[in-house]
């Protein structure tokens, strides 16, 4: 009695927690598949999945190697993304070649950010228009632009979301 008692209890537990989860995750917008084709990945370059990003605001972190701007804007970026990870994901987007010393700068924030591959990352420098790093490009849920100059928001705002950023 205790044993079938058992089962049925990790049986209906097993089934709620899984459909908890997909109500969670849910398909993937179709906004999310055109802005990344390939996908994103993880800061330790392992694929990720891109419904993760529903229903958040994303910011694209534009960022090159050694820049001296990175370190301040890469730590308030990152407090953004702890302090408000239910809503506001962060995707470094490096338009250079990410050669090792680039993605091991990211190492410690690697449960924060994500990632895309420098193709992608080309064509999203492309998109809007980035002529200098550290740059800050913010969509809502739904993919429309809120701002392309969110550094200064950044730093004016940390550690509190930006308004507008929702």
């Amino acid at each position: 009695m205790r044993a079938l008692f058992l089962v049925l209890s990790l049986t209906f537990f097993s089934c709620s927690s899984q459909s908890e989860n997909q109500i969670s995750q849910g398909p993937v917008p179709a906004h999310l598949q055109t802005l990344f084709p390939k996908g994103i990945i993880t800061i330790d370059q392992s694929p990720a999945e891109l419904n993760t990003l529903n229903d958040k605001v994303i910011a694209f972190y534009f960022i090159t190697q050694g820049n001296p701007h990175a370190p301040k804007t890469t730590e308030l970026m990152s407090i953004l993304a702890a302090n408000y990870s239910y809503r506001f994901k962060v995707i470094v987007v490096n338009p250079h070649d990410q050669d090792q010393t680039f993605i091991a700068s990211f190492k410690n924030y690697k449960e924060l950010f994500y990632m895309v591959e420098p193709g992608q990352a080309k064509k999203l420098a492309k998109k809007y228009r980035i002529t200098s790093a550290p740059s800050v490009v913010v969509l809502d849920t739904e993919g429309k632009l809120i701002t392309r100059n969110g550094v200064d928001a950044i730093i004016d705002n940390t550690p509190r979301l930006p308004g507008g950023w929702n």
